[in-house]
This record gives C-alpha cells, structure tokens and sequence, in this order.
C-alpha cells in the first residue's frame, strides 16, 4: 500500500509540475526541462546523466557558435545551464543520502 501512495504523489507531483508550467506560460522545452527536474528528484535520476546532457548542450553550442548559428547557441547554453543546475542539486541529495565513513580508531601500542 505504501508503494501505491509513493506512485502516487509522485504522478501528482508531476503533474503539479505540468500545470505550473503551464500557468507560467513556459515554452515547451523549458516545460520539458522542468519536467526532467521533477523526475530527477523523485525517481532519483543519477547526477551523471544530467552532467552528460549538460555536456552535450555545451558542444551543440560551441558547434552552433562555430557555425554561426549564434541566437541558437544561446539558448542551447542557457539549456546547458538548467542542466548543470539540476545536476549539482541531484549530486547534493546523492551526497546526503550516502551513509558517513566511521572515523578511524588509532592503533593501541603503535
């Protein structure tokens, strides 16, 4: 019964997440963005993949910049952003979920 519920407030999170992009009048990528932020949180998305993502948008930018392509370059930087964003937020709660190292005790007679 308790996995239900955790599914359920997770949809319900998700879906909260829909509707203030909505109200917010949000493009669709960053709608999406925002979506992937939620799900990253709740589901536990390792913070590896968004740095990838994040990476990747920073070499489509500096291809786009190489080509010219300034205005799109931007925007795929400030994507790159959101991305790193989400990754050092999702790294930190990786961090704080880890159980502490013991502290070593010193040796007797050493």
């Amino acid at each position: 019964m308790k996995k239900i519920w955790s599914t359920a407030w997770r949809i319900f999170v998700v879906l909260l997440v829909v509707v203030a992009t909505q109200f917010l009048k949000f493009s669709l990528i960053e709608a999406l963005i925002a979506l992937y932020f939620a799900s990253a949180i709740l589901w536990r998305i390792e913070s590896e993949r968004t740095f990838l993502v994040a990476l990747l948008l920073l070499m489509a930018t500096a291809v786009l910049s190489f080509l010219r392509n300034d205005a799109l370059a931007e925007e795929y930087a400030v994507y790159a952003y959101y991305f790193l964003v989400i990754g050092v937020i999702t790294a930190i709660i990786e961090l704080i979920g880890q159980p502490r190292p013991k502290p070593k005790q010193p040796r007797a007679g050493g």
